[in-house]
C-alpha cells in the first residue's frame, strides 16, 4: 500500500511540474496549468484502471 502511496504521489508532483513548466510557453497562471495537468493524468489514470477492471486485468502481488 505504501508503494502505491508513493506512486501516485510521485506522479502527481511530476504532473504538476510539467504543468507549471507550461506556463513557459502559454502565460497561464502556474496553479492553473499544473493542476489542469494533474486532472488529465488522474483522469487517464482512472480510465486505465477502469477498463482494466472491466476486461478483468489485475497485478498480482
Amino acid at each position: 500500500k505504501n508503494a502505491i502511496l508513493l506512486s501516485v504521489g510521485s506522479s502527481v508532483i511530476g504532473l504538476f511540474g510539467i504543468g507549471a513548466a507550461i506556463t513557459l510557453l502559454t502565460g497561464k497562471s502556474i496553479l492553473f496549468s499544473g493542476f489542469r495537468q494533474v486532472g488529465f493524468g488522474l483522469g487517464a489514470a482512472a480510465i486505465t484502471y477502469g477498463i482494466g477492471s472491466l476486461i478483468g486485468v489485475s497485478l498480482a502481488g
